[in-house]
């Protein structure tokens, strides 16, 4: 009887905890709790919009990144912010911190 409690109790935990990553959005995981998009998109528009464009539309050395969800995964998404290959600075660890691009990479994703 003990042990169907426990498993009920650890059922539930297990239900509360995906449903937290939901609330999060699909870009949350146990290595990145929680992603702040509005930072994401500060740090884009401030640091990445310059080449990439302001409009998402790309820019004169950058692509345009509007539904790039639909061409990369996310893990694809944080290596290439992580390490880019040139024209892309590597910002990483210098300017950005590993919340940080999980904040950009989060950004970037909901841009249709």
């Amino acid at each position: 009887m003990l042990s169907g409690r426990l498993y009920g109790v650890g059922l539930l935990l297990g239900v509360l905890t995906f449903g937290l990553s939901v609330t999060h959005g699909a870009n949350a995981s146990p290595s990145q709790p929680h992603a702040d998009i509005q930072h994401g998109k500060a740090i884009f528009l401030r640091t990445c919009g310059v080449c990439h464009g302001l409009n998402r539309q790309g820019g004169s050395e950058g692509p345009a990144l509007k539904n790039i969800v639909s061409k990369i995964t996310h893990a694809q998404l944080i290596a290439w912010i992580e390490k880019p290959r040139p024209p892309m600075p590597a910002l990483y660890p210098g300017q950005l911190s590993k919340q940080s691009v999980y904040d950009v990479a989060a950004y970037v994703e909901t841009l249709k």
